[in-house]
């Protein structure tokens, strides 16, 4: 080994004496080009030890310059001012560092133009790429004097993903991106940035328990950033009870002493909203069972209550109650939970939701560390909330269209059973000549169909009690009785009940009537094979859930998804997303 070493410094020593020069490693530095009127400043960021650098550039094809650079305490980088230069013209350059000396590859950039982004990053002072511009390949736990809290845009190669953080050594609130960002203030991290990561897609690292959220405004000029609010409520892993997030991101318990921040109608009520222009974005710990409300024009009147036991809990929005201060409020919401990462399944799951009624366009896009980039919910680039709601009551059977008119709107369309499909309502039966046609058919015959990672079921009627046996394990399940139109569409009662299943076979038993229950709101149960296909749902004519069907609809949601009723999740139809180490979620706000 002492003979392999001796061998290599003679090597080392003969290269240096006939002037060789070792090929630069992209992951040593970063660099760049500033241009402040005429002057251009060219600069290099080392990421390892080195004692020198030279600057070898071309301006306009005048000739090859070479100077040694100066190094920049305040910038922590080294710089080389080349003046005059002036808008249009090409400067080529590239550096030698050492020791040893290292040549890097020659980079371009037009003056005026921006720099061309050679780097797996590149920041840009201002919004669309423009301004003076950074590029780097390899992480930094300090972006520099001169570029702290200054990125408004960047680019991102191909196959590479960066996070950036508001604090120096990866510390404070950060988001994931994985592609070009023409303006990092739609992220809420416009002139945020103090460190950033570089990584190939799918190489993130260890999620570090930390999650951004986004609410980003896109209503088309018709709410101001100051009226758009949101509130994440949930409950704390540590001590089961409900919290509120607030603007640093920490997780404060509720009290009933909050109740009095906003008062209505003589009402006290709690405000744990934020609005958009004061706290853009929030970076949060993990949180159970949570919601993310939104709202425009006015916060939610959220009050805090106390159970019998004397619990902390909140009344939120009943749309039901013509009395509920909500009702002339424009809201909307997401539900969540992020697990933490002792949990069995840790990440975050998360959603949209139509299951009680539409405020407002709403998308949702979910990031991570390993390169997931998924978003689902409403369009909200291409229709308005008035397209909605006219579409909606040109679609949808004579029975639903009452749903998207008044009352209801201009503040909300309805779901049906909150409205003329609820017990007592004129629509209150819609649903019954097709559930009895099919609890005719099952007296007579068997339901037979396979659930995945279930098995294979066979059921038949007795009475009105729908009895299942087989699957995976075995067992006997059990549909107390015949649904009405409101269980259908609610997936409660009958079709939410754990009565008569052995303490083994509740969860099948809730899984099975979860699966009859989509089935009927879709109109494919005396079809089993059709049970997840959608383009089979919703037969011309039938009696079927049309609301539903219409979130569903491809100009209006994203990959067709969309959460109708409470079991459209039934064959991954719904926006349910899931993923083990989130980084950024946006809420998108349409108008």
């Amino acid at each position: 080994m002492h003979r392999i070493r001796t061998w290599f410094a003679g090597l080392v020593m003969l290269m240096a004496c006939f002037g060789f020069q070792v090929q630069a490693q992209s992951t040593d530095y970063s660099r760049g080009v500033d241009v402040s009127g005429s002057t251009a400043v060219v600069w290099f960021k080392a990421n390892v030890a080195v004692q020198w650098v030279d600057l070898h550039y071309n301006l306009a094809n005048t000739g090859q310059q070479n100077f040694r650079m100066s190094y920049n305490g305040g910038s922590a980088r080294y710089e080389k001012a080349i003046s005059p230069v002036s808008a249009g013209q090409v400067l080529g350059y590239s550096f030698t560092y050492g020791d040893p000396g290292r040549d890097t590859p020659w980079f371009s950039t037009t003056i005026g133009g921006g720099t061309t982004p050679t780097g797996r990053v590149c920041f840009y002072e201002n919004a669309n790429y423009s301004g003076a511009s950074l590029c780097a390949d390899a992480d930094s736990s300090w972006i520099g004097t001169a570029w702290n809290d200054r990125a408004s845009s960047m680019k991102v190669q191909a196959g590479y993903q960066a996070q950036l953080y508001r604090d120096v050594n990866y510390g404070g609130g950060f988001i994931a991106v994985t592609g070009d960002v023409p303006d990092l203030g739609a992220r809420g991290f416009n002139d945020q940035t103090s460190s950033f990561k570089v990584a190939p897609v799918g190489t993130g690292g260890t999620w570090n328990e930390r999650t951004t959220f986004v609410v980003q405004n896109l209503t088309r000029g018709r709410w101001a950033n100051n009226n758009v609010y949101y509130a994440i409520i949930g409950k704390s892993w540590q001590t089961g009870q409900f919290v509120w997030i607030n603007a640093a991101g920490q997780q404060i318990p509720m009290s009933d002493a909050d109740n009095g921040a906003l008062v209505k109608n003589g009402e006290r009520y709690s405000n744990y909203f934020h609005r958009v222009s004061d706290v853009p974005s929030v970076t949060i710990a993990p949180i159970n069972s949570a919601r993310i409300l939104l709202s425009v024009g006015s916060p939610m009147y959220i009050k805090v209550v106390r159970d019998g036991n004397g619990n902390i809990g909140y009344a939120g929005a009943n749309i039901e109650n013509p009395s509920d201060p909500n009702l002339d409020v424009y809201f909307d919401f997401g539900e969540m939970a992020i697990l933490p990462r002792t949990a069995p399944n840790p990440g975050i799951y998360v959603n949209t939701t139509r299951v009680d009624h539409f405020g407002f366009p709403l998308r949702l896009r979910v990031q991570d560390l390993n390169g997931y980039d998924r978003t689902v919910g409403e369009r909200v680039d291409t229709i308005t909330r008035d397209d909605v709601i006219s579409r909606f009551v040109a679609r949808v059977p004579t029975p639903f269209k009452a749903l998207g008119q008044a009352p209801h709107t201009p503040l909300r369309v309805i779901a049906p059973a909150h409205a003329n499909f609820g017990t007592g309502k004129p629509n209150a039966g819609y649903l019954q000549p097709y559930i009895d046609q099919v609890w005719a058919r099952y007296r007579n015959e068997d339901l037979v169909f396979t659930l995945p990672n279930l098995g294979t079921f066979r059921g038949r009627i007795s009475g009105d009690t729908f009895r299942f046996t087989g699957g995976n394990q075995n067992g006997t399940f059990f549909i107390n009785g015949k649904p009405d139109t409101q269980m259908v569409f609610l997936g409660n009662g009958l079709l939410n009940d754990a009565r008569n299943a052995a303490s083994q076979d509740i969860g099948t038993q809730l899984q099975i009537q979860a699966q009859v229950a989509a089935a009927l709101n879709r109109h494919v149960i005396e079809t089993p094979a059709n049970w997840y296909n959608r383009n089979a749902f919703y037969p011309a004519g039938s009696l079927a859930n049309w609301y539903a069907k219409f979130w569903h609809d491809s100009d209006i949601a994203y990959d067709f998804l969309a959460y109708g009723f409470s079991y459209d999740d039934v064959g991954d139809h719904s926006p349910s997303l899931y993923t083990t180490a989130p980084t950024t979620v946006t809420y998108s706000i349409g108008w």
